[in-house]
């Protein structure tokens, strides 16, 4: 589509290497396979996958239903998903962040959209850091012992309370992440 042709330009441009679906049925299938890459060598998805930009209408899946499959699965907890969309009222963009996106940009109406992006990885990032620093202290663990992979099993805890933190803690904007 247009849009995705626009879109994957724009991020291109920018340095980003972008893996492209047509549906969210295809992205899904994508991205069990880079989940299998991950897990082969021991690292994370979010190693292979920075973000994900879904488009609202997609055939097959659409992008909001794309996104709660993705926010169901603790694998990409710390990955931010940015909802891709003709729709700027405030139900549409209330429904996206129901399922868990991160953001949400319009069509064709997005000049910040790289910085968005490098704003949306960080903020995830952090985010899930200061819990796992929280939790390493708790248990006497220093930092640097910490290996960061989803072997880890304070990582899979403190990914686990993120996602128990995003639900009980939804954003009232897109910047409260």
């Amino acid at each position: 589509s247009l849009a995705r042709k626009v879109l994957r330009e724009t991020l291109e441009k920018a340095g980003f290497e972008v893996i492209e679906a047509q549906s969210g049925v295809e992205a899904l299938n994508i991205l069990r396979e880079i989940e299998k890459k991950a897990a082969q060598a021991g690292k994370k998805v979010s190693d292979y996958i920075q973000c994900i930009v879904s488009d609202i209408e997609m055939p097959g899946m659409d992008g909001l239903t794309f996104t709660k499959k993705l926010r169901e699965d603790p694998k990409y907890d710390d990955i931010p998903i940015i909802i891709n969309t003709t729709l700027s009222d405030s139900a549409g963009i209330q429904k996206a962040k129901q399922v868990g996106a991160d953001e949400h940009i319009v069509k064709f109406k997005h000049p910040n959209l790289v910085k968005l992006i490098l704003d949306s990885i960080e903020k995830r990032r952090k985010k899930i850091e200061e819990i796992l620093l929280k939790k390493a202290k708790q248990k006497g663990i220093l930092p640097n012992q910490i290996q960061w992979t989803t072997n880890d099993p304070l990582f899979v805890e403190a990914i686990q309370e993120f996602s128990h933190w995003f639900e009980q803690n939804p954003p009232e904007d897109y910047d409260a992440i």
